[in-house]
C-alpha cells in the first residue's frame, strides 16, 4: 500500500494535456493486451482476465505498451512516471461507492451468501486520502475497521436476520467513508493551496491551477453531483451536508471569473471560507456521522422483522 501511495503522490501536478495523453496510451494497452468482446469471441488465442486470480495475467506486460514523459502528475507531487488518475484518488472512488450505496437489501443478502468469510468487500479496501498507517489516513482507517468488524459478524453468521439488521448500518457506512473522503480532501487541498501561496510551486511541486482545477473545483463537482435523483437516499443526504463544499466552490468560481481569472485571489477567498467554517467540517460532521450510525442500527431491527416475517 505504502508503495502504490508513493507512486501515485510521484504523478501530481500533471496538467490535463499530459493525463489524457497517458489516460489513451493506458486504454490502448489494454485493447491491445486484453482485446475486446469481439475479439474475445473470435480469437481463440485471447482469454478473457480472470478477476479471481491473485497474479498479473501472463499477457500483462510489466510496462505501458506506449509511455508519455511527464515532468508533473495526478494528485500529489513532482516528476516521475505512471498511469494514475489526474484526479485525487478519493475523489474518483466516490461514483463507484454511491453505486455501492444502491443495492438493496434482497441483493445485499443474496452477495453475502456467495461471499466467503474471509473474502469480503470491505476487507480489500484500503484508506484513499493518506498514506495507509499514517495519521492523515486514520480517520478512513476507523470507518474500514469498522465496516470491516461489521461485514465479517454478517459473513460468518450466514443468518439472513442479522444480515438485514446489519444492512443500515453498512450502507451508512458507505456514506460515511464518502464524507469523510470529502473532508480529507478538502483539508489536504487547502494545505496544499496555503503552502503553495506562501513557498511558491518551486517548493511544493505544485500549481496553483493544478490544485484549484484538479482538487478544489473537482471536490464542488463532486459534491454537487451526491444530491441527484438517482442517487441513493443516504447519498442525498451526504450532499446536503456537504452543500458548503459547493457553495464555496462556487464563490470562488464566481470571484475567479470577476476578477478577471485571477487564480490567486479566487484561491484565498477559498482558504477564508474554510477558514470560517472549519468547526463544521472537523466537528459538527463528525459527531452527525456518529449519530447517523446510530440511527443505522436503530432501524435495522425493521429490516430484521422484514426478514424474519419473510417479506
Amino acid at each position: 500500500s505504502r508503495a502504490k501511495w508513493n507512486v501515485w503522490r510521484s504523478k501530481r501536478g500533471m496538467d490535463q494535456a499530459q493525463s489524457m495523453a497517458r489516460y489513451v496510451a493506458e486504454a490502448n494497452r489494454q485493447l491491445l493486451v486484453y482485446g475486446t468482446i469481439e475479439s474475445l469471441s473470435t480469437n481463440g488465442n485471447k482469454q478473457p482476465y480472470n478477476h479471481d486470480t491473485t497474479v498479473t495475467p501472463s499477457l500483462t506486460p510489466t510496462t505501458p505498451a506506449h509511455h508519455v514523459s511527464s515532468s508533473g502528475g495526478n494528485g500529489a507531487g513532482g516528476s516521475g512516471s505512471g498511469d494514475e488518475l489526474l484526479t485525487p484518488r478519493g475523489l474518483a472512488a466516490v461514483p463507484l461507492l454511491c453505486a455501492a450505496t444502491a443495492e438493496t437489501r434482497v441483493a445485499y443478502l443474496a452477495r453475502l451468501s456467495q461471499t466467503l468469510p474471509d473474502h469480503g468487500w470491505w476487507a480489500r479496501q484500503e484508506a484513499l486520502c493518506g498514506m495507509p498507517g499514517s495519521f492523515a489516513a486514520l480517520p478512513e482507517s476507523v470507518v474500514l475497521f469498522v465496516a470491516c468488524r461489521v461485514e465479517g459478524l454478517s459473513l460468518h453468521s450466514k443468518n439472513g436476520i442479522l444480515q438485514s439488521f446489519l444492512w443500515p448500518l453498512h450502507n451508512v457506512l458507505l456514506a460515511l467513508w464518502i464524507l469523510v473522503i470529502f473532508i480529507g480532501t478538502l483539508v489536504t487541498s487547502v494545505g496544499s493551496t496555503l503552502k503553495t501561496i506562501l513557498l511558491g510551486s518551486k517548493q511544493t511541486g505544485l500549481t496553483l491551477g493544478s490544485i484549484w482545477e484538479d482538487e478544489l473545483m473537482a471536490s464542488t463537482r463532486t459534491a454537487s453531483a451526491l444530491t441527484d435523483v438517482h442517487q441513493a437516499m443516504t447519498i442525498r443526504l451526504v450532499g446536503l451536508l456537504c452543500l458548503p463544499l459547493v457553495h464555496l466552490g462556487d464563490l470562488s468560481q464566481w470571484i475567479f471569473q470577476s476578477s478577471n481569472h485571477t487564480l490567486l485571489l479566487a484561491c484565498t477567498v477559498y482558504l477564508l471560507g474554510f477558514a470560517l467554517t472549519w468547526w463544521y467540517w472537523l466537528c459538527v460532521l463528525p459527531w452527525m456521522g456518529v449519530g447517523a450510525a446510530w440511527m443505522a442500527l436503530c432501524s435495522g431491527w425493521c429490516f430484521a422483522l422484514i426478514e424474519a416475517a419473510g417479506v
